[in-house]
């Protein structure tokens, strides 16, 4: 985005806007996964390990409840123990002992969240202001209202495919924004327009056509 502006500066002396948001930047790194589900209808099973990453401890985490998903991230543990109402997770009130035994912890804390519903448990902790929230199944992302207000999927037609749902452009730009006007197109569908950019002649496009040379998959 930024270099895209500033092209457009060079040409025009153009300053512009740009807006990227995590939610949209997030969207765009799963564009495959979310062609998979909208177009192919096929869906993702979630791992069992809640633990994103290394470095976090206990109880960072995705966690499912008794109808799905909840995200938790770091947050005092003595809120922890009050918004799970098990005192006894107050053994674990030392942070190293919390990092060491975060597999443990981790177990232990899905047993409690499989007992209430996604809502029962967002009701319970977003009163203690702990940060938590709803994971979403990918299959729900599209019909999310802030990812429908801000536009992160559209359709486009496909040859062959027909209308296919696919991640938007993620980087909105005020003077130059951008949009997807073409599916992904077929084996070589542009081969001959790109060579005959590069001088070479319709009648030399279609030798090397005929020749077998490049192939050429009309979408008409």
């Amino acid at each position: 985005g930024v270099l895209a502006a500033l092209y457009h500066r060079e040409r025009t002396g153009e300053g512009q806007k740009i807006h990227v948001s995590l939610l949209a930047s997030a969207l765009a790194f799963q564009a495959q996964d979310f062609f998979t589900i909208h177009n192919l209808h096929r869906t993702f099973k979630r791992p069992n390990s809640g633990i994103g990453h290394p470095g976090n401890g206990a109880p960072f985490g995705i966690y499912q409840t008794s109808d799905g998903y909840l995200s938790i991230a770091m947050n005092p543990w003595p809120k922890i123990i009050e918004g799970l109402g098990d005192p006894t997770l107050a053994r674990y009130n030392d942070p190293q002992v919390r990092f060491d035994s975060r597999d443990e912890i981790f177990n232990e804390l899905q047993k409690i969240f499989l007992t209430r519903t996604t809502d029962e448990w967002l009701e319970r902790l977003l009163a203690l202001d702990l940060w938590v929230a709803k994971a979403q199944p990918q299959t729900e992302v599209k019909d999310d209202p802030q990812v429908k207000h801000m536009g992160l999927f559209t359709t486009v037609t496909h040859p062959t495919a027909g209308d296919v749902t696919v991640t938007n452009i993620p980087i909105q730009m005020s003077a130059t924004p951008g949009e997807i006007r073409r599916p992904a197109p077929l084996i070589g569908q542009h081969g001959p327009e790109i060579l005959e950019e590069l001088g070479y002649t319709a009648a030399e496009v279609a030798t090397l056509t005929s020749g077998k040379v490049i192939t050429v998959q009309s979408a008409g």
